[in-house]
């Protein structure tokens, strides 16, 4: 409970941005304030002593997997791919459709709530031509985690649609100028509650095997997904841009 305090009040000085590129956002001042006040506690979900754990204990499992053979090189995925689904907010339909696909993710619904199928010695496809530093072909090296969220949005006059033309509220909706990974544009925005687990979920891919999983290997698809610019996930949906995600994980490792 201590841990989820933390990131509630670290959480709070960035979720409510509106424009990336705005200085009057800039919440580096707030997050170091935050650090001054000393470590968060080790309260995470439990970790492997004598080998990683193999599915996050937080989650809600619900079948088999999607066991194909495949396995980690190293038995454990070196980073994670942070995407947004674009679809609509239904979790076991989504599991089911990725894995009709072929597909593999851990899916962080609207709730903030993890649900993962596949264990984390074995990779599953998710990043299409990709490419992080001298990483290639990152479906068999990083993990994926979707984050239910409609995504880029279309604006029509006041209202603000999906691909699917549903209408979002426009207090779930968010303008982000161009900035590091992000596209410009309007977009769905994740939940509180879902970067608040997005943070714990990452903070413990790290401490559960720290030799393997690099908090340095945490991207956006956007920023991995070759060519540049084929792919626009996380982007505006994530409240703040890839770089300075992976600079507040290093902060609370």
């Amino acid at each position: 409970m201590q841990l989820i305090k933390y990131l509630v009040k670290l959480l709070y000085v960035i979720v409510m941005r509106t424009e990336f590129d705005n200085p009057k956002n800039d919440s580096r001042e707030d997050v170091d304030d935050l650090k001054n006040e000393g470590e968060p506690p080790l309260d995470f979900p439990q970790i492997g002593k004598d080998k990683p754990l193999l599915y996050y204990p937080d989650a809600i499992y619900t079948g088999a997997g999607m066991h194909r053979g495949r396995y980690y090189k190293k038995g454990y995925p070196e980073g994670a791919v942070i995407h947004f689904h674009a679809g609509r907010n239904n979790p076991k339909n989504l599991k089911n459709y990725l894995k009709k696909k072929g597909y593999g993710v851990i899916i962080i619904d609207r709730e903030g709530k993890v649900w993962q199928d596949s264990s984390l010695d074995q990779w599953q496809p998710h990043a299409g031509t990709s490419r992080w530093g001298d990483l290639k072909s990152l479906n068999s090296k990083f993990v994926g985690i979707e984050v239910m969220s409609s995504g880029m949005l279309k604006r029509k006059g006041d209202k603000y649609y999906t691909w699917f033309k549903k209408e979002i509220p426009k207090e779930e909706v968010r303008y982000a100028a161009h900035n590091a990974n992000i596209a410009a544009g309007y977009y769905h925005t994740f939940t509180q509650a879902q970067e608040e687990t997005l943070i714990r979920l990452l903070l413990w891919l790290h401490k559960n095997n720290p030799s393997i999983f690099k908090i340095q290997n945490v991207c956006g698809h956007d920023e991995c997904g070759m060519p540049l610019g084929r792919k626009t996930d996380p982007g505006g949906s994530l409240s703040m841009p890839m770089p300075e995600l992976r600079n507040i994980l290093r902060e609370m490792v």
